[in-house]
């Protein structure tokens, strides 16, 4: 049987180095077994932007010379996939849902089960206070104004040094990491220090978005921490960021306690709540209720039932009048008829669900090949969530696409030389082994290196 496999970018976005090392695999290993290298474009909105990104990701490839030998686009496919789901809806596994994000919120603060898929490096625990204020017991006054903060964790563009700036405007908030982190910090601290010692009896934190679930308040006294304050919320998921899914009201705690006198207070950040993405966060609430299908609803999920002997999670299959890539993924490559799907960690935990729509459709079942994520050195990965470099802006000053593709390969392991190898090398030289192993890449040297 031939080898087939396929590099499926989403429209959202240039091509990185990221997307590049993911195309590059692909290619390498379907060549290497003397197979093809397929493109599959998925995205069906294809508004100015992501029209223009659909045809630069194909440029950009044939730019590094991984010409794909066919090329399919899921916005060519919206009724074929909207086809398929009716008939899908059928299966007797299959059930409609039209629960709202606020549906399921109130069943989680009222105890139900849940099942939450989740991608750490695309949706970090968010966490986001735009203002501290410390107050004394003889009034309102923040004694705190202006005074110096630091955290333990911050995102590059969101620090905490004006969290107790003078006025509290909205337009400054801090954050413990950047989107696109990988690496989650445990416990974020900020700290406050008032410059001299003073008697407080408040802590007032005003949440960007929406407050933590749980956190405490430390004083330092006689050079020991100790906690004057500890704050846990009921519920353990809030709704995600996306526009329209906006966190109930409920924008500051004030925290009040005995006076005490102290230079430093500290908030340390427990446990962040978890982005609600309502296809993967689920409690089976409408299994077996057997609601009236309508795919045009704008609340209307189809789910399948999962069968247990490949995993617990029911797949959401079509949601927002659009079918999800647990369902397009496994109809495309059965069209491209790919044989090898080689992607990146972060897509593993939704390898189940494709399975489970694979095996309900009856298409043939992919041979999945997991490597590691490619990463900058502080842990964060290489993403359109990050604002990564196109990589056609590497291939200035004298850089080559063949220079650009070795030094990938090299630094993930594939080959070892130290010559600039064409890519015909690249494929020769490749001996078939994909690795889980994060391929760290700092930017900065990857020029200087190239550019020597």
């Amino acid at each position: 049987m031939q080898v087939v496999t396929r590099f499926a970018p989403t429209i959202s976005g240039e091509l990185h180095i990221g997307g590049l090392y993911n195309a590059l695999l692909n290619y390498l290993y379907a060549k290497r077994n003397g197979g093809l290298f397929k493109l599959r474009l998925d995205g069906m909105d294809l508004n100015p932007p992501h029209d223009v990104w659909q045809q630069s990701i194909q440029k950009d490839l044939e730019l590094f010379g991984l010409h794909p030998d066919q090329v399919i686009k899921a916005s060519d496919r919206i009724e074929v996939y909207k086809g398929i789901a009716g008939e899908l809806s059928k299966h007797p596994r299959s059930y409609y849902c039209d629960c709202t994000v606020q549906d399921m919120l109130k069943r989680a603060r009222d105890g139900s089960a849940f099942y939450h898929l989740y991608r750490p490096e695309k949706y970090p625990p968010y966490c986001k206070i735009s203002g501290i204020a410390v107050r004394g017991p003889d009034g309102d006054a923040n004694v705190a104004v202006d005074c110096k903060v630091t955290a333990t964790h911050e995102a590059t563009g969101h620090p905490a040094v004006h969290l107790t700036a003078r006025g509290g405007s909205g337009n400054y908030y801090w954050e413990p990491m950047d989107v696109g982190s990988i690496n989650h910090p445990i416990i974020p601290e900020i700290t406050v220090d008032l410059g001299v010692e003073k008697d407080i009896s408040c802590v007032d934190i005003k949440w960007k978005d929406r407050p933590v679930l749980e956190y405490e308040i430390l004083v330092l006294k006689e050079s020991k921490w100790s906690t004057v304050v500890f704050v846990k919320k009921c519920g353990r998921y809030f709704v995600d960021y996306k526009q329209g899914q906006p966190f109930p009201p409920f924008t500051s705690d004030r925290n009040n306690f005995a006076t005490i006198k102290t230079q430093f207070v500290k908030v340390r950040i427990l446990e962040c709540p978890v982005p609600v993405d309502k296809p993967y966060f689920y409690d089976y609430h409408c299994r077996g209720l057997g609601k009236t299908l309508d795919l045009n609803h704008q609340d209307a999920v189809l789910r399948l039932r999962a069968d247990e002997s490949i995993s617990c999670y029911d797949a959401a299959y079509w949601y927002n009048r659009l079918p999800n890539l647990v369902l397009t993924s496994p109809l495309d490559d059965a069209v491209l008829g790919v044989t090898h799907c080689i992607r990146g960690s972060d897509i593993e935990p939704w390898l189940a669900l494709e399975l489970q729509v694979a095996r309900a459709l009856d298409t043939p079942i992919r041979k999945q090949l997991i490597h590691g994520l490619v990463i900058d050195k502080r842990g964060y990965k290489y993403s359109k969530w990050i604002e990564s470099t196109p990589v056609r802006e590497y291939l200035n000053s004298g850089i080559t696409p063949d220079k650009v593709l070795t030094y990938l390969a090299k630094k993930a392991g594939l080959i070892e030389t130290k010559d600039v190898l064409t890519l015909s090398d690249l494929i020769e030289q490749f001996d078939g082994t994909i690795s889980n192993n994060n391929v760290v890449i700092d930017e900065t040297v990857l020029l200087e290196e190239l550019r020597g």
